[in-house]
């Protein structure tokens, strides 16, 4: 049953798709199991920069094909946009922890705050459970948080799985 300001409705089954710690938050009355497995992935802060400083790349023959530079301590961690999807301009993402910015504001095309799943040993050790969360039904759960990396790609290929669960009620 949801809860809408017109009222309760209900409903067969449905997909939560939002990080862990928001969608045990939507829980009125959370399983052990939910609390257990959706409460052990920890979140970071992160904004992501896009801009066009190129200051901030190591040399040409340093740089991976994707992730470009990283941060004497891991923090930082930038893309050449252009070498990813094949774009024209030169536009860089760097993304790094809100109190370490390290881009010139006059680089700056946008800055974009969010946050993303920490995968852990005790977040990645959890992921056999959340697809065992998703075997019962009639809740279904996805997001970035069910792939090793919490990725996009994890959100989407969990997506694609909760889906096939509801569809096969």
């Amino acid at each position: 049953t949801l809860t809408l300001d017109e009222g309760p409705e209900s409903f067969d089954g449905a997909i939560l798709a939002t990080h862990a710690d928001e969608a045990l938050a939507l829980l009125a009355s959370p399983a052990w199991d939910q609390i257990r497995v959706l409460g052990c992935i920890p979140y970071i802060r992160s904004v992501s920069t896009v801009h066009d400083d190129a200051s901030v790349l190591p040399p040409e023959t340093l740089r991976s094909e994707y992730v470009v530079s990283l941060g004497t301590d891991g923090t930082v961690t930038t893309w050449d946009m252009a070498r990813i999807q094949g774009e024209e301009a030169d536009l860089l993402v760097t993304v790094a922890p809100p109190n370490r910015q390290p881009i010139a504001d006059r680089h700056v095309k946008a800055r974009i705050a969010y946050k993303h799943p920490a995968m852990t040993p005790e977040a990645v050790a959890a992921i056999p459970d959340l697809e065992g969360l998703n075997a019962a039904g009639p809740l279904y759960f996805c997001g970035s948080y069910f792939g090793p990396t919490g990725s996009n790609e994890g959100a989407v290929a969990s997506a694609e799985r909760a889906a096939r669960h509801l569809m096969t009620r």
